[in-house]
């Protein structure tokens, strides 16, 4: 066995010793699983910086730090700069849809004047997806070196830099990240609603390196010259006004009936796609909005819930769409989880806004949110509203006779509603002595 394989052993029986997963230990000490996977295979030599984390996390006593960081440094790796590759996960289910977005997204990505593009949209509307399989279009144009920078685990502006070279597994040196960068590169910095506070590093990456580009999937843009915008919207929905004038040929053509019933075949390989089943299928799918979150997690559930029968749960879609699959990140296995991290955002003037207009229902005009917005929630309106559209909280619809249109999601709706009654009862309680835990 090899120095590099014996250190490798010793970090991964430390850790099993401490019953950390390998995502528990990266989340811990603030870099990417594969970095950890690979320092247990022998593959990476952490930097200082990561060294002294792992020994912190891995309980190694102080007496013992110094030994323990000379032996993880002694690694007998060749130069890094040699060993980099393509972290692109491969897919494990076939995309529904999105070529015209596809091919936009990769041709602006391809033009020398866009060097930062980020891709917006609501939870759930499959940005993720959709930076993925781009970036794999565009694996050729940049000879392999394109590389995925997931953020969910971080927070802070300073963790960006750090977690983004151990995603490159390169050393944490200035010197490391520019042989990497010095070359055409393309990194995919996905979620980065989380650490939006971080763009400056953005932008300094950006003048720092010429050849590297920047495709973002975030719910807000990052705001800095430069920018290219690209909104990402739900799956078309199927017009049930029109739904008995259509063949079931054209109806399952609709993109978003179209990722229901390839996800519900998945698991029920005998399920008949015939007229009464479609048009509860057409239905839930108006109802969840077109998002692709959404319909996948609805589609989990008919294994257990024919589809007539699940249009009367979705009255309350936070509590019944919920994956209990072992592989999906926490944001991917229920809506509520999807809502939570931006509703949390919000500062609570903005908070109130938006449990104002989950009062309406479908489009309401300006002139109909302020006679309802109350002056005293010391927000300025029309500011509050610019700031819910740009957080892909509110829909602005084009202008109808000179009026300003706004619409929410039906999912962010009863996301709304069904968190007031929370409040309502938590604030009941509480006045009469009882707390909540």
């Amino acid at each position: 066995m090899s120095h590099s394989d014996s250190v490798g052993h010793l970090i991964r029986h430390t850790r099993e010793m401490l019953d950390l997963t390998q995502k528990e230990l990266a989340s811990e000490i603030g870099c990417s699983a594969i970095t950890i996977r690979k320092i247990e295979a022998g593959e990476r030599r952490p930097s200082k910086h990561l060294a002294r984390k792992l020994a912190e996390s891995l309980k190694i006593s102080a007496s013992k730090v110094p030994h323990f960081m000379e032996i993880v440094r002694a690694m007998d790796l060749p130069d890094t700069s040699e060993l980099l590759y393509s972290n692109l996960p491969l897919p494990l289910s076939s995309l529904v849809g999105r070529k015209a977005e596809i091919e936009a997204t990769r041709q602006k990505l391809l033009q020398p004047s866009v060097r930062l593009l980020t891709l917006i949209g609501p939870p759930g509307v499959g940005k993720t997806r959709l930076a993925l399989e781009t970036a794999q279009t565009l694996i050729a144009e940049f000879n392999n070196n394109i590389f995925l920078v997931e953020l969910d685990y971080i927070s802070e502006p300073e963790q960006l830099l750090p977690f983004i070279k151990s995603s490159l597994n390169v050393e944490d040196s200035p010197e490391s990240l520019a042989r990497c960068l010095i070359r055409p590169t393309l990194l995919v910095l996905n979620n980065f609603e989380s650490i939006v506070r971080g763009a400056a590093v953005v932008a300094k990456l950006l003048h720092s390196y010429p050849s590297l580009k920047i495709l973002v999937t975030s719910r807000e843009a990052l705001q800095l010259n430069g920018e290219h915008l690209n909104f990402v919207s739900p799956l078309a929905l199927p017009d049930l006004s029109r739904f008995h004038e259509l063949t079931l040929e054209e109806i399952l053509k609709t993109e978003s009936l179209s990722l229901f019933l390839q996800r519900i075949q998945a698991i029920r390989p005998d399920f008949n796609p015939g007229w009464q089943n479609i048009y509860a299928l057409a239905r839930i799918c108006n109802l969840l909005d077109g998002l692709p979150l959404a319909i996948e997690l609805a589609a989990a559930r008919t294994n257990f819930f024919e589809p007539g029968y699940m249009l009367d749960y979705l009255a309350n879609p936070l509590d019944f769409l919920v994956s209990y699959s072992r592989d999906l990140p926490p944001r991917h296995q229920s809506l509520r989880v999807a809502f939570d991290s931006s509703y949390q955002a919000l500062t609570k003037p903005l908070q109130n806004l938006l449990y104002q207009l989950a009062s309406f229902e479908g489009s309401f005009t300006l002139k109909q949110i302020q006679e309802v917005y109350p002056a005293q929630f010391g927000l300025n309106l029309l500011d509050g509203l610019e700031q819910l559209v740009n957080r892909q909280l509110l829909r602005q619809h084009p202008a109808e006779a000179g009026a300003l249109r706004f619409s929410l999601f039906n999912t962010i709706r009863a996301y709304l509603n069904q968190n007031s009654e929370i409040v309502i009862i938590s604030n009941e309680l509480k006045a009469i002595g009882v707390g909540l835990s």
